[in-house]
């Protein structure tokens, strides 16, 4: 088409004519259909579609045929690529956008294309806050837009003028402008547009996918750990997850090494939405424990107080939203008014209703599931003291459940993770142990006084459990009886030949508060300090002195085994029992 004259004079006239008061939809019609059809070489098409700028709202059936066009891999993808930039330059002109909804899932499909969004990398991965309505110019093309009646949301500076201005808000070209603007957040989680989710959605999915699974220098990329850092702000100001976040989550986690973006990766899977367990366990819970049984202690420590944040999200937020939006439903779908505290206090940007018991359920079998691969981390990492700390922080959570957010079950630890804390040579360890017990003790006792048929079985079974470790920590810590009680133990009941082919001196003491592996060095600095004799021997602290020693590790901060004591044991007859 070299030499082409008329070609050349027919380009140059439609330039002069849209640079100077724009083209009507027929003439945008005509030339999308020209350059969509690939009469003409790249070049000349890319310069027609360059030259499509409307002089009046834009007809939504343009968009459609548009879409058509690329759908029939007629043009080029230099071509697709261009009309789609075209597009979105397009968008605040559209005259509806109702039909063009229903097909984002084919827009987007078109962003995976290489040609799209290898131009994006070089520009910031959030777009700015941005207005149709709002710029400098006074050119036909502000001056169309700014007609409307909407007040943009970049003019918006303080939270009062958010408030007045809600219902005549227009939102940004770009929405994914939410996830680094306070007042846009707080405009979208107040509307129930499923347009403006789907396009965040669809927005959101595509540039983690972009840039934590096809970027090539995974793990070390700082637009990353942006985008995840500002979705992370985003999902705590919703106090409920992105289900397209927690989607590419999934994903992700499939492919996960564990060190790409860990803060990040385990911050967004404690808002995880709560679903049935199977459900959870396949789509979360198994590709973290693959991960956890082959990684360092440290990462096994910040995975269990992962699960332990995901667990009290469940308690604090998931639980009440559901349980409030399924009352909501079960009285408004009876006839009567459903309750303004109810609808309230449901409302969720992505509400998606599971049944309350479904809920508890997934809870208690989050809990086994941590209780499991605690007890085995234990074994791998020799009771590794950090490891032990948060194993016991998850249980300080468990073991308070009933009183702190009416939840009508109970779950102890397993034997493998008590007795474990209980000999071994970590103070604070025992001392946490120690706590646990005393809260179980107390959260049975509340809801003894409960009526609930499905509780008394399981209630009776944690009670019986929590029984024979009480009894066995006291035969050990104070009545000096380890192995020679006559209730019923776990792990104390050896065969009297076995205890005597041992050779230790005194076994039944070697477990009680002053000659503990874990306390004996308490003890130590107890009689130095308050015995003459310069020969120390735990031995020395019998009788009533125990009580002062008490009084001493409770001054050390270790107030969960002065608790526990002073709970379970009568004074009297205990300190009267053989040293």
């Amino acid at each position: 088409m070299r030499g082409n004259l008329k070609l050349q004079i027919a380009i140059d006239t439609i330039q002069k004519v849209a640079k100077a008061k724009g083209l009507s939809n027929d003439d945008i019609t005509n030339l999308l259909d020209v350059a969509a059809s690939a009469r003409f070489s790249d070049a000349v098409n890319s310069k027609l579609i360059k030259f499509m700028l409307p002089n009046t709202r834009l007809s939504q059936q343009i968009i459609i045929n548009c879409i058509s066009w690329i759908c029939t891999n007629t043009p080029s993808p230099e071509i697709q690529a261009l009309l789609c930039r075209w597009m979105v330059l397009v968008f605040d002109v559209i005259d509806a956008k109702d039909k063009i909804h229903s097909l984002y899932g084919v827009i987007f499909n078109f962003i995976e294309s290489d040609l799209l969004k290898s131009k994006r990398r070089k520009q910031e991965v959030i777009p700015s806050l941005s207005s149709s309505s709002w710029g400098q110019d006074s050119g036909s093309f502000n001056v169309l837009i700014s007609e409307t009646t909407k007040v943009p949301i970049s003019q918006i500076t303080t939270f009062d003028e958010l408030l007045v201005n809600l219902d005549r808000l227009e939102l940004p070209s770009q929405i994914a402008a939410v996830l680094q603007s306070p007042f846009l957040q707080h405009a979208v989680s107040c509307t129930r547009d499923e347009n403006i989710v789907q396009r965040l959605s669809f927005w959101l999915y595509q540039t983690l996918h972009e840039e934590l699974l096809d970027c090539d220098d995974a793990g070390n990329n700082p637009r990353a750990e942006h985008l995840l850092q500002l979705l992370i702000n985003f999902t705590e100001f919703l106090q409920e997850d992105v289900p397209v976040s927690e989607s590419f989550l999934v994903k992700y986690l499939y492919v996960w090494n564990g060190l790409d973006y860990r803060p990040y990766i385990l911050r967004l899977i404690t808002r995880f939405r709560v679903h049935p367990f199977q459900r959870l366990n396949d789509l979360l819970l198994e590709p973290l424990r693959k991960l956890f049984f082959c990684s360092s202690v440290y990462f096994k420590c910040q995975l269990i107080y992962c699960l332990t944040e995901l667990l009290r999200h469940y308690l604090e937020v998931e639980l009440p939203k559901h349980r409030a939006a399924y009352t909501r439903r079960k009285v408004g779908g009876g006839g009567d008014a459903t309750d303004e505290h109810l609808e309230m206090n449901c409302d969720s940007m992505f509400e998606e209703v599971l049944d309350p018991e479904l809920a508890v359920d997934t809870i208690q079998q989050l809990i086994v599931f941590v209780d499991d691969i605690s007890c085995v981390a234990l074994q791998q990492e020799n009771d590794h003291t950090l490891l032990l700390y948060h194993v016991f922080s998850f249980y300080e959570l468990v073991s308070v459940i009933f009183r702190t957010y009416s939840i009508p079950f109970v779950s102890v630890p397993t034997p493998g993770i008590v007795y474990r804390a209980m000999l071994s040579n970590n103070a604070v360890a025992l001392c946490r142990l120690c706590k646990v017990v005393c809260n179980y003790k107390e959260e049975f006792n509340t809801m003894k006084t409960l009526e609930h048929s499905s509780l008394k079985g399981n209630l009776k079974e944690g009670i019986k459990i929590l029984n024979q470790y009480i009894i066995d920590i006291s035969n050990a810590l104070w009545r000096n009886m380890s192995f020679q009680g006559t209730s019923k133990t776990m792990i104390f009941d050896i065969p009297i030949d076995i205890l005597e082919r041992s050779h230790v001196r005194h076994i039944n003491v070697i477990f009680s508060i002053q000659h503990h592996m874990a306390l004996s060095g308490y003890s130590y600095n107890f009689l130095k300090e308050t015995q003459a004799d310069e020969k120390y021997h735990p031995i020395q602290i019998k009788g009533n002195i125990r009580i002062v020693y008490l009084q001493f590790l409770s001054n050390e901060g270790l107030n969960g085994i002065v608790e526990f004591i002073n709970t379970f044991i009568k004074r009297g007859s205990s300190t009267s029992q053989k040293q």
